[in-house]
C-alpha cells in the first residue's frame, strides 16, 4: 500500500527527533549537499513535473527528495 505524503512526512520527522544533536547536524549536512546539485536539475524537468499526477521515487530511503519535488510542484 502506498503512503500518502503526509505519512511520509511524519515518518521523516520522527527520524529527526531521535537523532542525536551531532546525528542531526551530520544528517542536515548531508541533505543540503545532495539538495544542491538535485535543485538545479528541475528546470530540465518542468513540464513532466508539472503535469505529473503523482511522483514515483525508486530507492527512496527517507524519501525526502519526493517531498521536494511534491512541494515545489503541487
Amino acid at each position: 500500500m502506498a503512503q500518502s505524503l503526509d505519512e511520509i512526512q511524519s515518518i521523516e520527522l520522527t527520524l529527526w527527533e531521535r537523532l542525536s544533536e551531532q546525528d542531526w547536524l551530520a544528517n542536515l549536512a548531508n541533505k543540503l549537499s545532495e539538495l544542491r546539485w538535485l535543485l538545479p536539475k528541475f528546470p530540465a524537468h518542468d513540464r513532466e513535473f508539472r503535469e505529473a499526477g503523482s511522483v514515483l521515487e525508486l530507492g527512496a530511503g527517507e524519501g525526502w527528495s519526493s517531498c521536494v519535488v511534491k512541494h515545489l510542484y503541487p
